[in-house]
This record gives structure tokens, sequence and C-alpha cells, in this order.
């Protein structure tokens, strides 16, 4: 700033004033200013002069790019964020970077409030800090009262699945889960109250998932063979639903017809024409926008109570669940044993 005044020939203030596009300085001199900043490469440094005034008005996103509705709900994030006057700063998890790591960086990076997308818990490290930091949940973190949580009721979506599933006359119905992935054991849960609702708890299967199109493919295969007179699937997410769509035609079954198959999330691979896929959607958007306003809300007023926020999850049906198959003898990859273990 003092190099920008010294070539304009004005004063540290009023080029701060020109740059900032306030009143004060003449035509002449804001030109001036502004011609120097151009010649110079300078920018106003908006972190630098936040910080100035002991705030950062930054908000900290840990969150798995891997996975598609973290992914989607960022978009969001910048978009309420902003319009609060916020800007953003992602700090990813990954294999090899857990999840205090993510945090510690935004941490670092002088954030005022931290966002956790997706995840199914808050690190102690945050929780025990001595200056509190606000903490917001977007997913199915257990709410203790001490941060905020914003999630969709998995097991009301879960057994609207297996309701539709039962409305086209499936019995033999599994569930390929989440492992102990956000979320899962929660639609395990609706997994097996729907079920027991149906009186079909006699025919639970329940098949170790996961996150990726590969957990679906290898959870597919497995459960093909331990109950092959399967006819419908819910899986934990839509990329395993993608890998579990994948099994089932490797085995010779066709979806619909020979099995039926459901996802979560109502992701864009879902979405596409080609796949068509009957899945629960979340309502990502109005998700994002309460975990930011609460999270917001956290900074500007620390004294505020923590909530936790549920929204009811949507039912989309499209191309890949219709009628039951028949019975064991469709399937065409070999004798099948109809009872499942």
């Amino acid at each position: 700033m003092s190099d920008v005044a010294r070539r304009a020939g004005v004063s540290p203030a009023l080029a701060s004033l020109a740059l900032r596009h306030k009143p004060g300085p003449s035509p002449t001199s804001r030109k001036a200013v502004l011609q120097a900043a151009d010649d110079l490469g300078y920018r106003v440094n908006t972190a630098a002069s936040l910080l100035a005034k002991n705030r950062s008005h930054l908000i900290g996103v840990a969150l798995d790019l891997s996975q598609s509705f973290h992914v989607e709900a960022v978009d969001h994030v910048y978009r309420v964020a902003e319009a609060a006057g916020y800007n953003v700063l992602l700090s990813a998890v990954t294999s090899s970077r857990p999840l205090d790591r993510a945090t510690e960086s935004l941490i670092e990076g002088s954030c005022e409030g931290i966002l956790i997308v997706g995840m199914h818990s808050v690190p102690e490290s945050l929780l025990g800090s001595p200056t509190r930091m606000p903490v917001a949940v977007l997913g199915h973190a257990e709410w203790t009262g001490s941060f905020d949580v914003v999630r969709t009721a998995g097991d009301l979506g879960v057994r609207s699945a297996v309701d539709h599933l039962v409305s086209l006359g499936h019995t033999r119905i599994a569930h390929v889960d989440g492992g102990d992935n956000s979320g899962a054991e929660e639609r395990r849960r609706g997994y097996v109250e729907g079920m027991r609702e149906h009186a079909l708890g006699d025919l639970l299967h329940i098949q170790r998932g996961g996150n990726d199109e590969e957990d679906g493919l290898r959870a597919g295969r497995e459960l093909l063979e331990r109950a092959p007179a399967t006819t419908a699937v819910i899986c934990y997410n839509d990329s395993c639903a993608v890998g579990m769509i994948q099994a089932a035609e490797q085995a010779g079954l066709t979806v619909p017809e020979g099995m039926s198959i459901i996802g979560y999330d109502n992701s864009p691979v879902g979405r596409t024409s080609y796949l068509g896929l009957t899945t629960v959607a979340q309502d990502t958007r109005r998700l994002t926008e309460i975990s930011v306003q609460r999270l917001i809300e956290g900074i500007e007023n620390p004294a505020r109570p923590h909530t936790e926020t549920v929204l009811p999850p949507r039912l989309i049906t499209r191309s890949t669940t219709g009628p039951a198959r028949p019975g064991p003898a469709a399937i065409t990859r070999g004798a099948a044993d109809p009872r499942l273990p």
C-alpha cells in the first residue's frame, strides 16, 4: 500500500480509500492510485485486512472430495457463506490425511468456524479446545450438544425404499451397507425396521459394502454367492449401487428384470438418463444452507445453544427397480439356494 501511495503521490490512507472504491479521493487521485496499483501488480489482500480487525470472516470446510455428496455440498457452502460476508477455506480428508489433520490446517488458516461434511465424528482436539471454536457437522455425527448437527433421517429413507420394493412384490430384499461410514448405522437400522414392518424379518440379509463402486462390486459378488435368491438390493449410496449393478450384470442378471437396485444420495451419476438409478434423495441445498447458517450463528453468538436439525428424505423412482422376478429359476448363473443365510 505504501509503495502504491508513493508512486501515485498520495498518502497511504487516501490510496486505501481509492483501492476500496470508497468516497474521499478526487477523480484525479483515484485514477493515479489505480494506475499505480496496476503498474506494481498490487491487489488488495482481503484476508490481511480482516485479520487487522481481529476477524478473518473465514469458514473452514473439511470434506472427502472423492464423495459426490460432499462435492455437491461445497457449491452451496460458497453461495451461502459469501452471501453472509464470509470466505471459504477447504481442507480434504483422504486415506493418508485423517479428519483431525484436515481440521488442524483449518485452525492454522485462521478460520473462525469449521464445517465438517459427511463425517460421523468430531476430533477431540476441537471439542477440547480452550477457544471452543464453533463447529457444525453436515452428516450423521452423534449430537452431544457441543456442536450443531444437520442431517437427513437416513432410517426413514431406507424404510421408504423397502416399502417401494415390497409394493413391487419383492420379499427377498438385501442391504449392502456402508460399513463404518457416516450414516451407515442409521440406514442399516432403517432396513431392519422396514423389513420387520412387512413381516420379512426372517429374510434379513445385510452385506458389508462401503463408499465406492469397488465396494459395491465386491459386496455384490459376495451377496449373489451367499443369497442367490435375492431379487432386490438397497445400497448404502449411489456409487455402491453402481458397483452392485455391475455385479448383477456379471452374474447374468438384467436390471431391473432380474434384480432391482436402489441407491442413496441422488448423485449426478445416478441422475444420468443412461443409468436412471432409483435412489433416496437428500436435499443437499437445504442441508448445506442450514449447516452454514448454524455455523455462522455460532461464530457471531458463541453463547447460542447448539441444535440438531433432521430433514426428511425423498425416494425417487427411476428405471433400476421393477416387479419381482418369478423366482430363483430366473437366475441364469446356475442352481440357487432360495434360503437366505
